[in-house]
């Protein structure tokens, strides 16, 4: 990767829309045959995509937004091997999306071997940024290896997990909001309105198809900011008890810039060239090929495949639909979103935290 893998992030995809409500057909505690998602075909590959996908595509777009501040202070790029092990996550995760199958031999190589070179790194010697998305990177392997009854490779990433944890009273020292970061490109949270999908309401416990598909490790918010439709990734990490916590560190942020059905479409990412920073900022992918690996999107020549992750009679192209704008809707849509993935954390860090001993 040129400078991130993300989602993360983010880090990502080009459709804020495709961040459905409901987890897949087949619960991802069986995913001996996962279940069949919206992932598109190959990127670059138009001969897989259907009549239908071809109309989907979308100008790729990220003209005009202002550059990250400067980082100030002490200041470097991740290590490598967290480069790395971010990249082999995010690869995990759109293997398995795109169908291939957890007993194949491949699928888990990659991921050990980056496991293998981030444990020669002493902890204490990386940044707390680098700890936390090191963390999330290795979360998904975990979690992956777990839904796919593969011991070993959970077992393995439990016990780095618990290596790179840090103590909760030093998690609670990061941003605790994702503002910061995002203020440039969809403006202040005054501005921002929750979407949800139209039939669902505000007692529905799924949590969102992203955060199913990484493994619980990111935590999405798909919001309405005046003309544009975001979906962004929030970093999750383990502490020393194995207690989840939701960080105000985005990693991934997708858009699309305005409500017509072919809007067009924009990602950053973290920015891992200043990750060992006290104030991570995200990066725009210049252009489609900059995007991140990411199982929801497809890179079609200069443009991305966008849509059709969602019915097309769907307004903006996507069956997303603002919540209420009053205070108290929108902060029980978020409270009920953040229960709901604090509660499948809690369940895989139990299980991650019995296998880490």
């Amino acid at each position: 990767m040129r400078w991130i893998v993300t989602l993360i992030g983010a880090l990502a995809v080009a459709n804020a829309g495709c961040a459905r409500e409901t987890p897949p057909t087949r619960s991802p505690r069986a995913p001996q045959q996962p279940a069949r998602t919206h992932a598109p075909a190959s990127d670059g590959d138009t001969t897989k995509l259907t009549a239908r996908q071809l109309g989907d595509v979308v100008p790729y777009d990220c003209r005009g937004f202002a550059a990250a501040p400067p980082a100030g202070g002490s200041c470097r790029a991740a290590h490598p091997q967290v480069a790395a092990m971010i990249e082999a996550a995010h690869a995990l995760v759109r293997k398995m999306a795109r169908h291939h199958f957890a007993g194949k031999p491949d699928l888990w190589s990659e991921p050990r071997a980056r496991m293998a070179a981030l444990s020669t790194l002493r902890p204490a010697a990386l940044h707390v940024m680098e700890r936390v998305a090191a963390q999330s990177a290795v979360l998904i392997v975990a979690v992956k290896a777990l839904w796919s009854g593969n011991t070993a490779v959970a077992r393995a990433a439990a016990r780095l997990l618990a290596r790179l944890a840090l103590s909760a009273e030093a998690l609670g020292k990061l941003p605790a909001r994702p503002e910061t970061q995002l203020r440039r490109f969809i403006g202040a949270p005054s501005g921002w309105r929750e979407l949800r999908t139209p039939t669902q309401g505000l007692a529905a416990d799924a949590t969102l198809h992203h955060e199913t598909f990484f493994a619980y490790a990111l935590a999405f918010r798909p919001v309405r900011a005046g003309e544009r439709r975001a979906l962004f990734g929030q970093l999750v990490a383990i502490d020393r008890s194995f207690t989840p916590h939701v960080t105000g560190i985005v990693e991934t942020l997708e858009m699309r810039r305005g409500l017509a059905l072919r809007a067009p479409a924009c990602v950053a990412a973290i920015d891992l060239s200043r990750l060992a920073c006290d104030a991570p900022a995200l990066r725009v992918a210049a252009t489609p090929r900059d995007i991140p690996a990411h199982p929801f999107v497809t890179v079609v020549h200069d443009k991305v495949l966008c849509a059709s992750c969602h019915p097309r009679n769907a307004k903006g192209g996507f069956n997303l639909a603002p919540v209420a704008a009053d205070a108290a809707t929108q902060a029980a849509m978020r409270a009920r979103r953040h229960a709901n993935l604090m509660r499948e954390l809690r369940k895989v860090s139990a299980k991650l935290r019995a296998l880490a001993r």
